[in-house]
Parts: C-alpha cells; sequence; structure tokens
C-alpha cells in the first residue's frame, strides 16, 4: 500500500515535470533583455508563479558572459527553497536543485518541445528534505487521500464485492531507513474498522530502484503472513525503478536514501536526452 501510493505519485510528479520545466525555461528565456535584467529575481518570480506556496527561496545563476542566455546558455542555476508546497496538500521542507550548463534552442523551446530544444544533455541534481509531521498533514488532506482510497480499492479484486474507506492514516519514520503506515480502514460489508500497520525497511538497489526490504504487516493485532507479505513487496519493487522513466528519454539515479527520525533526505540525479533527428 505504501509502494503503491508512491509509485502512483511519483510518476504523476514526473509526467508533469517536463511539462512544467518547459513552461517555466520557455518562460525565463523569453522575458530576457540584453541588459538590465536580474536573472535571479527573474527565476524567482517564475518558480513562484508556479507553486502553492514557498517560505524562503535562494536563486543563483552564473553566466560568463551574461548575454549568453540570449543564445539559449546557462553555465549553472542553483535554486534552493524551503517550505515549499507544490500543491496545496503537500508540503516539503527543503528542496535544492543544481543544473549543469543549459544549452537550447529557443526557436524550438518557445514552441513547448523541451527535449527537441536541446543542444546537449540537461541534468543535474536534486536534493529533498521531507518531515514526517509534513507527510502526516498530506495524508490527511482530500487528495493524497484519494490517491491511497484508490490503491486500496485496486488491491481488492472484483470478485470480493466490497469496498474500503479510509478513516485515518498516520505514517512514521524511523531510524534506519525504516517507514511505518498506519491505518483505519472501514470495510462497506462490515461496521467495524480495520486496524492495519505496516512497517518496512527501504534500499536502494543499483542507485535505479527503490526496494521494500523485512515488510511486516498486522491486521487486527494479528501478524500477515510472511508468504503473502513477500508476494506483496516483490510486486511492488517491480514498480519502484527509476528505470522506467528512460522511456521518456529520462535517466535518474538515487544518490541518497537517508531515513531518521522525523525525517528524510533524498537525493536524484536526472538526465534528459536531446531528441535526435
Amino acid at each position: 500500500m505504501v509502494g503503491l501510493l508512491a509509485v502512483k505519485i511519483e510518476f504523476e510528479v514526473w509526467e508533469s515535470l517536463m511539462e512544467i520545466l518547459t513552461i517555466i525555461l520557455a518562460s525565463f528565456f523569453t522575458v530576457i533583455s540584453p541588459a538590465g535584467v536580474v536573472l535571479d529575481q527573474v527565476v524567482e518570480n517564475l518558480v513562484r508563479s508556479r507553486v502553492y506556496a514557498v517560505e524562503q527561496m535562494s536563486v543563483r545563476i552564473e553566466n560568463r558572459p551574461s548575454y549568453a542566455i540570449l543564445k539559449g546558455k546557462v553555465d549553472h542555476a542553483r535554486i534552493a527553497v524551503r517550505g515549499i508546497q507544490p500543491i496545496e496538500s503537500l508540503r516539503l521542507e527543503a528542496v535544492e536543485l543544481e543544473t549543469d550548463p543549459i544549452d537550447v534552442d529557443l526557436d524550438i523551446l518557445k514552441k513547448g518541445n523541451l527535449t527537441e530544444s536541446l543542444r546537449q544533455p540537461l541534468q543535474g541534481a536534486v536534493r529533498i528534505e521531507i518531515k514526517e509531521s509534513d507527510v502526516n498533514g498530506a495524508l490527511a488532506s482530500p487528495k493524497i487521500k484519494g490517491m491511497l482510497q484508490e490503491v486500496i480499492n485496486k488491491l481488492v479484486p472484483p470478485e470480493a464485492g466490497r469496498q474500503f474507506t479510509i478513516l485515518e492514516t498516520k505514517g512514521t519514520f524511523l531510524n534506519n531507513n525504516r517507514v511505518a503506515l498506519r491505518a483505519q480502514i472501514q470495510q462497506s460489508d462490515n461496521p467495524k474498522p480495520l486496524e492495519v500497520t505496516l512497517e518496512s525497511g527501504l534500499k536502494v538497489v543499483g542507485g535505479h530502484s527503490l526496494q521494500l526490504i523485512e515488510l511486516n504487516g498486522i491486521l487486527n493485532g494479528r501478524k500477515l503472513s510472511s508468504s503473502l507479505l513477500k508476494g506483496f513487496a516483490e510486486n511492488l519493487n517491480g514498480q519502484l525503478d527509476l528505470r522506467l522513466l528512460e522511456k521518456s528519454g529520462i535517466t535518474a539515479r538515487v544518490l541518497q536514501l537517508k531515513i531518521e527520525e522525523n525525517t528524510l533526505y533524498l537525493a536524484v540525479f536526472a538526465r534528459l536526452t536531446p531528441v535526435k533527428n
């Protein structure tokens, strides 16, 4: 359940990422004039216009010579934000983005095709810090709860003839890269709620896959069978693979995954390859 929700959110984010990045880059290069433009402020304004809220932001754009921006070139960009809400129901404690040199064909980019506009691969690293309290705030929101609700009902075979309603969920970050999810679920044919607890370790394999390890589960005070949990984990592990993004021209690798009490730290390298004509 935890993994499927993560997969659903992750790939929805990746699917919209290229569209958002295209809009920001196209807008950025469009508003640049030969002189008198503070690039850092332009980028900050564009980022703020594309997210729900930002508490703090620092932007540094490096370019020598400065007028190279008019040819679609940027040497280095760094954006660091704290308290960013990409959408109303989801808050991230901190996000840092650093890019390698950017080189795009402005005429193609302005038509809305980022991949075809690239003269060289677009790549950089993203570091994310997530607080347990923000995860639970998201789990309580109607949007995220709806996603989780959909995941749960997809796990139930149609022949079972029942649906489930989430009453309450709570996530916990544990030490040693472990997470836990506790949920209270109402069955459509039973007034007594189910109490479900799942606890698992997270492991990075080959830099490209996240795997659930040592998965434990309890349903109404009774342990779930190891064979059931093993099959469940194997199914999810096959989907938590960043290589699935390669069909979109994106190569992504996990540089760091660290979970401590109350906080998750994640660092990812991503590379978008130009389309070969």
